[in-house]
């Protein structure tokens, strides 16, 4: 291996406080807000059509058809560069911004990237979260509506026969939140060398006995490979299990950034920066990379990994965001959460089990083969 690149990965939990009367007292976050060219009304971006539409007048716009409000030339997430400028940026706290719809000005987390006015349910793009050093390199926007998801949750949840019967008539389902989730896409060059433990076996027969002889062999495999696009969420609120279970994305799917994509959904910006995230895409890597090398030892009874000289060679990352919905369902006072693939429908989430069912149930299968024990002894009786 020629090179090995280093990174340091630092979080100081100092920089991360925020001074919440230094933020009131700066001026609202400038914004960004999509309208109907025809009415002035806010637009939806519309996963049916692939278009952004106005719930007002009708319209349907193609995203090519609308003006950008941000440059075309303006500069997309670096890794880079975000190290030398914003690392160590405070992200707890709270920031303001005012609708241009209505006037109003709200308070909000500093993570948020998109949101909707809770005053005039305008859509609106938090523009220093989406622009500059931080406006996402990609996005895969949302190919399902949210009555599909409820056609999801229903199908899911009548497969489960353990479910109370009441289930649906009881609990109480929350907003459906349509939200991309910020994601860094890794990737990198593995090179290096690993030692593998080979076995091989053979078994001899006699009239009497049996033989076995076992040869052990130590295996020198080197050499490289590439990974690209690993994703790893980079929200810290976030499930990282929840997220990691609705994959995977289609990224046949995948497309530039572009803030119209947003209209009518919710987006947070990364708050768990990429070096964080590193060794955890790194583990990920080297386990592939490990299968890999092991497959290249084809004839013996068994093989493992007992030595990694593997290291990633120049990593690079994106920033992207992909499409997710979360449902809560409260139900006798427990609370339900569930995560859907927003591109590809997967779904995530834990059912309540009735008690009652899972007795009967137990009941039932020893009744049946009672039953028809039973039944056949009784035959035999009546006719033989």
């Amino acid at each position: 291996m020629n090179e090995e690149t280093t990174i340091d990965v630092e979080q100081a939990d100092g920089t991360m406080q925020a001074d919440a009367s230094a933020d009131s007292a700066k001026k609202p976050e400038s914004v960004i807000q999509h309208k109907c060219p025809g009415c002035g009304a806010p637009l939806f971006y519309s996963p049916d059509d692939k278009a952004v539409v106005c719930e007002y007048c009708g319209g349907t716009f193609a995203l090519s058809e609308l003006k950008d409000t941000e440059a075309e030339t303006e500069k997309q997430f670096d890794w880079g560069e975000y190290k030398k400028k914003l690392s160590g940026e405070k992200l707890k706290g709270t920031l303001t911004y005012e609708c241009g719809s209505c006037g109003a000005v709200i308070e909000t987390p500093k993570i948020t990237m998109a949101t909707i006015c809770p005053y005039c349910s305008n859509n609106i793009v938090l523009k220093n979260s989406a622009t500059g050093g931080l406006k996402p390199n990609l996005i895969i926007p949302f190919a399902i509506t949210k009555d599909k998801v409820k056609s999801i949750l229903r199908e899911v949840a009548w497969s489960k026969k353990l479910l109370p019967f009441n289930y649906f008539n009881s609990c109480k389902i929350g907003d459906i939140q349509g939200i991309y989730v910020p994601y860094w896409l890794f990737s990198s060059k593995i090179a290096g060398s690993v030692t593998i433990h080979g076995e091989k076996s053979k078994t001899s027969y006699s009239t009497s006995s049996y033989t076995t002889r076992t040869s052990v062999y130590a295996l020198k495999r080197s050499g490289s490979l590439e990974i690209s696009r690993l994703p790893v969420d980079a929200s810290v609120k976030i499930d990282n299990e929840m997220m990691d279970s609705i994959e995977p994305f289609d990224y046949s799917k995948i497309t530039e950034f572009d803030s119209k994509y947003l209209a009518g959904f919710l987006a947070d910006r990364f708050d768990s920066p990429p070096d964080v995230e590193l060794p955890r895409a790194q583990q990920f890597m080297m386990s592939v990379a490990e299968s890999k090398f092991d497959g290249t030892a084809p004839g013996y009874t068994s093989t493992c990994i007992t030595g990694n000289n593997l290291n990633l060679v120049n990593p690079g990352v994106e920033y992207a965001l992909f499409p997710v919905y979360l449902v809560n369902c409260e139900f006798e006072g427990k609370t339900y959460r569930y995560a859907i693939n927003g591109q590809t429908g997967k779904f995530v989430g834990d059912f309540p089990v009735s008690a009652k069912k899972k007795r009967f149930l137990t009941a039932l299968s020893f009744m049946i083969p009672f039953s028809i024990l039973y039944g056949i002894l009784l035959f035999i009786q009546i006719f033989f």
